[in-house]
């Protein structure tokens, strides 16, 4: 990801897991670990940010190796903290869309669904390859459009 981007910022909430990524990305200038619950350091990120950025949500807990902070998902302080950031078309990729059934603290995808349109009317849902996508429906274009 790092070719593609200026900045790349990662939040883990696991001490080891978080030592680990920052001492892969030591020589890595663009990247910054930060470690801590995602929910509490996320406005950490939003204010180094004037432009629209690409979050890739994933600090829920899904099993195996992965922390969990005061909320096992944490999704909707999350998106409540981008929804209310100055820049209004960021793009919000969360991961293991298959998880958010109503169970294990996991909102439904209707429920998610409902929360976007609430604070941020402008913006749509969608599903894919266990990818929910969030994005800015003004900026949405039509590759058939000329």
């Amino acid at each position: 990801m790092a070719p593609h981007f200026d900045k790349l910022f990662s939040i883990e909430i696991d001490p080891a897991l978080a030592a680990k990524a920052t001492a892969r990305f030591a020589d890595e200038t663009k990247i910054k670990i930060i470690e801590g619950n995602s929910a509490k350091m996320l406005p950490t990120v939003l204010a180094e940010l004037e432009e629209p950025a690409l979050f890739w949500l994933d600090g829920h807990y899904s099993g195996g190796v992965t922390g969990g902070g005061d909320t096992e998902v944490p999704i909707m302080e999350e998106l409540k903290l981008i929804f209310d950031h100055a820049v209004k078309s960021h793009v919000i990729l969360i991961d293991d869309a298959r998880l958010f059934r109503g169970t294990l603290g996991y909102p439904t995808i209707s429920r998610l669904a409902k929360f976007v349109r609430k604070h941020a009317p402008h913006y749509g849902v969608t599903v894919y390859a266990d990818i929910i996508r969030i994005y800015n429906t003004e900026y949405v274009w039509s590759s058939e459009e000329k």
